[in-house]
């Protein structure tokens, strides 16, 4: 939908469709590594060592090593098991415990 000023749940308004585009864009990357090894029979372990989201990591943070880290605990690490289970046709359950 078109938008003048969107504010999105977590980050700064946008006023733009470049951050969706980013996301929308890193998030499909994902999804082409992740499915075709785990229809092979993969682990989530094997997958997530094939997944590169080096590009992805760059668009984001920039080369700024904290940022990396961060964007790797709280989103490719998280987003490359919801796909692998997606692939799976397992449910993705979310909770804070254990």
């Amino acid at each position: 939908m078109p938008f003048r000023i969107l504010v999105p749940g977590h980050g700064m308004p946008q006023k733009d469709r470049a951050q969706i585009d980013r996301i929308i864009s890193a998030s499909r990357n994902v999804e082409v590594q992740v499915a075709p090894p785990t229809k092979q029979g993969l682990t989530l372990a094997e997958v997530q060592s094939k997944v590169n989201v080096n590009a992805d990591a760059t668009a984001f943070t920039g080369n700024d090593p904290w940022l990396r880290k961060w964007f790797a605990s709280f989103w490719a690490e998280p987003i490359i098991a919801s796909t692998y289970k997606v692939a799976k046709r397992e449910p993705i359950v979310q909770s804070l415990r254990g």
